[in-house]
């Protein structure tokens, strides 16, 4: 998988093939072979998630409304004389 990363065509292809031969091996027999893709499999999906956290969290950090960013012009006073 290294080799030819999981994002790529191969990869992907790759990746299905492994888990239909997943479902052939009678349970209880975990490789070490086996425990190593689901522990990248798991990275990977851990790794997507924090990225997707990430956005959500800047996405709340910023003003609703488009409201103007601090030390913007002042607002105009109230009721002023002319």
């Amino acid at each position: 998988m290294a080799q030819v990363g999981a994002t790529s065509e191969t990869g992907k292809q790759l990746l299905k093939a492994l888990n239909i031969l997943v479902k052939l091996a009678p349970s209880g027999n975990v490789s070490n072979a086996s425990e190593r893709n689901m522990l990248e499999q798991s990275l990977m999906k851990n790794t997507q998630n924090g990225a997707m956290i990430q956005q959500m969290k800047q996405a709340q950090a910023k003003p609703p409304g488009g409201a103007p960013a601090p030390g913007g012009a002042p607002a105009p006073a109230m009721g002023a004389a002319a």
